[in-house]
């Protein structure tokens, strides 16, 4: 009887083993599966959070855009009405001419095409554009400015402005 009771523990304690075994199997699979579950979903939150990222950033460019614009348009608009007030026309003077009626500039740059004089006063700045590939550069545009760089809007600043420069 001994013999039957140890044969027949030999064959069960193996058998144990391998529910054991098939146990640990089963719980390690569904932890990787669990796991790439994650992983693939964490991929597609942060495609997501990504996509909500670069609309964000369009979306505020194209404020950016928009203020510019209007900016441009309303610098545009005051341009037009200091040339209205003006005195003096600056258009079609060559910079010889303007060297000789207002005198040296207090900066004189070359970007790209364009020939930018400034000369300043105590209570505003004189802008003159010209083409820098014009073989006699005639001035283009032109604009009055404060010393904070904001266009003068006021038709008492702007012939102020032009006393300074004794332009009136």
């Amino acid at each position: 009887m001994r013999i039957f009771f140890f044969i027949i523990i030999i064959l069960i304690l193996p058998s144990c083993a391998t529910i054991e075994v098939a146990k640990g199997v089963t719980k390690a699979t569904s932890s990787i599966k669990n796991s790439v579950n994650n992983l693939i979903n964490s991929n597609e939150d942060n495609k997501k959070r990504e996509i909500e990222r670069e609309n964000n950033i369009i979306n505020s460019i194209q404020k950016d855009k928009e203020i510019v614009e209007k900016e441009k348009k309303k610098e545009k608009e005051i341009t037009l009405e200091q040339k209205k007030i003006v005195e003096i026309n600056f258009f079609k003077k060559n910079i010889s001419d303007i060297l000789l009626l207002i005198g040296k500039p207090n900066l004189s740059r070359v970007d790209g095409n364009t020939h930018t004089l400034r000369f300043d006063s105590d209570t505003c700045r004189l802008f003159l554009f010209s083409n820098s590939n014009d073989k006699i550069q005639k001035i283009k545009h032109y604009e009055l400015r404060d010393t904070n760089g904001d266009l003068i809007i006021k038709k008492n600043k702007i012939q102020n402005c032009y006393k300074d420069f004794e332009l009136s």
